[in-house]
């Protein structure tokens, strides 16, 4: 996909992207959308993971063997955990609220 500025004719974007969807002109925006908002989600949640209280990006490869490999899914579980616990539980809530920021709410948690 290229983008175009059509006033001076440069290249404002371009990406390519592997697919066996068949693209056309009247369903090219459609799949835009669709792989922008993946690439949203992807984003917001590794940055969640990797800069507000998860930690993901810290070098656990201080073990023996295989420690990163089993802080990784324990890391991947809480930030699951903690994204249902926002999605059904009022108290959760109720707490995050006053917590705004997962950072603080992990460092109130730690506090305690």
């Amino acid at each position: 996909m290229t983008v175009i500025n059509e006033k001076t004719q440069k290249i404002i974007y371009r990406n390519n992207w592997i697919t066996n969807h068949n693209i056309t002109e009247n369903n090219v925006e459609e799949i835009v959308k669709a792989g922008r908002s993946r690439w949203k989600v992807e984003n917001e949640g590794n940055n969640v993971l990797k800069n507000h209280g998860y930690n993901l990006e810290h070098n656990f490869g201080h073990g023996e063997n295989h420690l990163c490999e089993f802080l990784l899914p324990l890391n991947l579980l809480s930030f699951l955990f903690h994204t249902g616990l926002d999605l059904v539980n009022s108290t959760y809530k109720k707490i995050r609220n006053l917590l705004v920021t997962r950072t603080s709410f992990f460092n109130d948690i730690r506090t305690l």
